[in-house]
């Protein structure tokens, strides 16, 4: 029933021609409307969360007295707690100068992934994977050498949490098999 009008209100947000005011308005409406869908509530907020970061990117100070302290290769793990997805997002990333690398990835259904993000001086981590026209978007808070936070995908209508961890040692088997797919 709601479905037509969440996919056209997900595209304005993706699109960033909606205002703060009006997500928040309609995702209260979704909240109060929708009697059996928490599970889409849910992923309609985190994709509102994530898609309201994007909407209005935020610049970051390439001068910055800390600019690279997160930067290196990080390992994540991904767990989905609503709906069923398959493998979106990747089991590492790098990050280079505050920005994800935007190199290709092979996550784990051997499909290749375009990375896309960005961590603010205070650690907020804002990234977007996309694989085969299927979009995951990740926020949250990277601390030294850890990290966590959600994510969901409003394509696949799932979402989740994710840990993070800064190390090399366990990139082996993930470069590798990047390579073997070039």
């Amino acid at each position: 029933m709601h479905a037509p009008f969440i996919k056209a209100f997900l595209a304005e947000v993706e699109t960033g021609s909606v205002s703060e005011t009006r997500q928040n308005k309609k995702l209260e409406s979704f909240r109060v409307s929708l009697k059996h869908g928490k599970t889409l509530a849910f992923v309609v907020g985190s994709t509102l969360c994530a898609s309201g970061a994007l909407a209005a990117p935020r610049e970051i100070a390439s001068a910055a007295p800390e600019a690279g302290r997160f930067d290196g290769a990080w390992t994540i793990e991904v767990a989905t707690t609503v709906g069923s997805c398959p493998a979106l997002m990747p089991d590492s990333i790098d990050i280079e100068g505050d920005r994800v690398a935007e190199t290709p990835i092979v996550i784990a259904s051997n499909a290749r992934t375009l990375p896309w993000g960005y961590v603010e001086s205070d650690g907020t981590f804002v990234a977007r994977f996309t694989t085969q026209g299927r979009i995951a978007r990740a926020h949250g808070q990277l601390r030294g050498n850890a990290g966590s936070g959600a994510w969901s995908s409003s394509t696949d209508m799932c979402g989740g949490t994710w840990k993070a961890r800064r190390g090399g040692a366990e990139r082996a088997g993930a470069e590798a098999k990047a390579s073997s797919v070039k």
